[in-house]
């Protein structure tokens, strides 16, 4: 069900309570949906949850028979609507700062892994005379034929490069 359509719809829509306490179906706002057992029932309170003045959903109760829905029953949904909303948007907020670690994490992985490659590059463009464009051609082949992560060939480069410096301290 889309913003604006059906009772549930329009409570969405303008984040305020309906209560319909007899023929909810015949409500102008009421939209049938064949396959809903809410088109069963007659009497019908709609809340929205909101958060942060953002609308995150709608809790709907029915009634079978009519029901005049008191002042503090819709101040009990209203307030439950107000809790859910908030534990909801929390919930929302933690899935996406938990995504946005794992990505950040990512990130300075492959940093990490670009800087060993920039390393061994330029081990490899001063030790044989490569442009920069031969060096990471010949880290990817090697790395490839290999069948070794290009990361892996580059640690293996500068590891070697370091022990060099460290046996010929005169270079």
């Amino acid at each position: 069900m889309k913003v604006g359509e059906g009772i549930t719809g329009w409570v969405a829509e303008h984040k305020t309570v309906v209560a319909l306490d007899d023929n909810a179906f015949q409500d102008k706002r009421f939209k049938k949906f064949g396959a809903l057992v809410e088109d069963t029932y007659r009497a019908f309170l709609s809340v929205p949850l909101v958060a942060g003045g953002d609308l995150i959903g709608v809790i709907n109760t029915h009634h079978r028979d009519p029901h005049n829905h008191s002042t503090d029953e819709i101040a009990m949904l209203s307030f439950i609507g107000e809790q859910m909303g908030g534990a909801l948007a929390k919930s929302r907020l933690t899935d996406e700062n938990s995504r946005l670690k794992e990505e950040t994490q990512e990130m300075r992985r492959k940093l990490e892994e670009r800087k060993v490659v920039e390393r061994a590059k330029g081990i490899l463009q001063r030790r044989h005379g490569l442009t920069e464009e031969d060096a990471y051609l010949q880290l990817r082949n090697e790395s490839r034929r290999l069948r070794k992560p290009m990361k892996s060939l580059a640690e293996a480069i500068i590891f070697t490069e370091d022990l060099n410096k460290r046996a010929s301290p005169a270079q």
